[in-house]
């Protein structure tokens, strides 16, 4: 069984949820961070023998540590609605402490968790396109190189001009257990796709490159995210996550 945890806002995890839904005949759930609320009861123990989570919901749903299946994480944030019960001074540590008790409960609902959440992101570890850009030159991409400026705000928008998110100039492709999905590309790029997955300690990646066609551009790396669009790679796309979880 899956459960993909996301936000009502995320139409890529409602899109993958109607597919895991379809291919396993119903057998996968969906939770929404905003669906967390204060009427939520949670139940959470840390012991030798490993955690376990019982998360029941106001409308009688529950969530509890199985030991089997698998868990899409797309949370942006941890469920703040407790947050309001507290003093205004206290908000950020306990947004602090809300996120660590995150990244405990989430990883303990299955024995696989794609993406396992980290400090750096719930969903998975952010970096900065520089970061990106040094991880893809030691796993052997070649990269778009990084203009920096010491203006504030950088006087050339901190990078190339092929670098804006939005731009059409640039291409995103699905990294899934260190495979490239849905697109073609050379072996020596795949086998460097992977060792970036690897240093990145993620799953589920999106990499981004320059160029509306990467071998045209020369696959020359961006920058990347722990939260892509999962429709981009389609039905392999889907497939390949299934395979993450067997």
């Amino acid at each position: 069984m899956w459960l993909v945890l996301t936000h009502a806002g995320d139409e890529s995890a409602l899109w993958v949820y109607d597919r895991l839904r379809a291919r396993s005949r119903g057998d996968a759930r969906i939770l929404f961070v905003e669906e967390l609320d204060a009427a939520t009861t949670w139940t959470h123990d840390v012991g030798r023998g490993g955690a376990h989570t019982d998360v029941r919901l106001a409308d009688g749903r529950r969530l509890e540590t199985t030991g089997h299946g698998a868990v899409l994480n797309r949370l942006p944030r941890p469920p703040f609605a407790l947050l309001s019960a507290g003093a205004p001074a206290d908000a950020t540590y306990a947004s602090s402490e809300m996120h660590a008790f995150a990244m405990s409960w989430i990883r303990s609902l299955a024995p696989v968790v794609v993406n396992g959440p980290t400090a750096q992101g719930l969903s998975g570890r952010w970096r900065p396109a520089l970061h990106w850009r040094a991880l893809g030159t030691r796993a052997g991409l070649p990269v778009v190189p990084l203009h920096l400026a010491s203006a504030d705000p950088p006087l050339d928008g901190g990078a190339d001009p092929g670098c804006d998110p939005g731009d059409d100039r640039s291409s995103v492709v699905l990294v899934l257990g260190g495979e490239l999905v849905g697109r073609c590309a050379p072996l020596e790029v795949r086998r460097a796709a992977r060792r970036l997955a690897a240093l990145a300690d993620t799953a589920l990646l999106g990499l981004r490159f320059s160029g509306p066609d990467p071998a045209d551009a020369g696959w020359r790396l961006l920058d990347a995210t722990p939260l892509p669009d999962l429709r981009i790679a389609g039905e392999p796309g889907v497939a390949a996550l299934e395979a993450l979880a067997s």
